[in-house]
């Protein structure tokens, strides 16, 4: 994917040009999160290895905080009462989460 296709839009007019565009962004973030999500729960498990371990789980440890960040980035921009994302994402977003905090 390009950068582009990566960035993260901060005006939430991005996509005010039309319905169909402003869905097929959210279809884009949506996309986004969910990958983060998926990385996120990849790499969790080595996030939590002791420091002593015999094998470097550095890599790990980056790539859960990395998507960490990104999606808490994208929950809040997702959350702004201006966002004309919100009308399409938040049921999405909600669940996701919700299934985050409620895993073992």
């Amino acid at each position: 994917m390009s950068p582009k296709w990566w960035s993260m839009p901060w005006d939430p007019n991005v996509a005010a040009r039309s319905e169909a565009s402003a869905f097929d962004e959210t279809i884009r973030l949506m996309n986004q999160f969910t990958y983060h999500h998926l990385v996120v729960q990849l790499h969790l498990p080595y996030l939590l290895q002791p420091s002593s371990a015999a094998q470097n789980y550095e890599h790990n440890k980056l790539a859960a905080a990395v998507s960490s960040r990104a999606i808490i980035t994208q929950f809040v921009a997702f959350r702004q009462p201006a966002s004309r994302y919100a009308s399409y994402t938040s049921s999405s977003i909600d669940s996701l989460v919700k299934s985050c905090n409620t895993s073992n």
